[in-house]
């Protein structure tokens, strides 16, 4: 069984697999749960960091308003 490496779950997880890999990485995620954990893992990694680039991204447009107001 191929077992996948951290930069094709974060591809995985971006929807920018060949057409192919996420059947076969759905399967394996299904029946292999050593390797499910960690892809959640990353999931939950990428929506924090999203959270966090937001956020910054927030306080910086706020910033700029306030600086040129």
């Amino acid at each position: 069984m191929i077992h996948f490496d951290e930069m094709v779950c974060l591809l995985y997880l971006e929807g920018q697999l060949e057409p192919a890999r996420p059947r076969q990485m759905a399967v394996h995620i299904r029946d292999y749960a050593t390797c499910r954990a960690p892809l959640h893992a990353l999931e939950r990694e990428s929506h924090v960091l999203a959270a966090a680039l937001t956020e910054d991204k927030e306080s910086i447009l706020a910033w700029l308003l306030v600086m040129r107001g």
